[in-house]
């Protein structure tokens, strides 16, 4: 989301995602009791749709406390993988997206040693394409991009997972690529 208007179109596609990947109704929101949470498209699209909303107090975070741990957790693991692995801040988003992508596939003793993902999914999630994150890898450059003396790879770093090797990557200067191998120092 760019701007906080975009809330409730917002939820409407996560809503939309998770009821047709489960087949189950979202019953409750739980939200901060904000002008973006409180819309009236908003409120009546919730009363229409049986679903129940639980507000906290304005401004008070500690309120949500499970999300604003869960937060507190994503960005320290981020921020902790970034410095160790001598990376520019400017890859916070990534590695938070990949601390979140790696904890959804990551045992959790409340749902009984099961991963989210598994719970989400009904399937047990694949863990062998893991990666460390900022690790250096080497892509194949395929011989129709070559010549004779080119290199034949290329430096890259390893900063996280795609959700479809269909994304498109080219604006944002991401690559998606096949045929890479890693060096990894933990």
């Amino acid at each position: 989301m760019k701007t906080k208007d975009e809330v409730f179109k917002s939820f409407l596609r996560v809503k939309a995602l998770v009821e047709n990947a489960t087949g189950k109704k979202i019953k409750a929101l739980h939200s901060y009791n904000v002008g973006e949470y409180i819309d009236k498209d908003f409120t009546y699209f919730c009363v229409k749709e049986g679903i129940k909303r639980e507000w906290t107090t304005p401004y008070k975070a500690q309120q949500n406390g499970v999300g604003e741990r869960k937060n507190r957790t994503i960005v320290g693991a981020a921020k902790a993988t970034l410095y160790n692995q001598g990376l520019p801040r400017f890859l916070w988003a990534e590695a938070c997206n990949t601390m979140v992508y790696i904890q959804n596939r990551t045992p959790h003793r409340a749902l009984g040693k099961k991963t989210l993902e598994g719970v989400f999914t009904g399937k047990k999630p694949k863990i062998s394409h893991f990666r460390i994150f900022g690790s250096i890898s080497y892509h194949h450059m395929p011989d129709e991009k070559c010549t004779k003396l080119d290199q034949t790879a290329q430096n890259k770093f390893f900063i996280g997972y795609i959700k479809t090797s269909k994304e498109d990557c080219s604006k944002s200067r991401r690559e998606v690529h096949g045929g890479t191998s890693f060096q990894e120092i933990s």
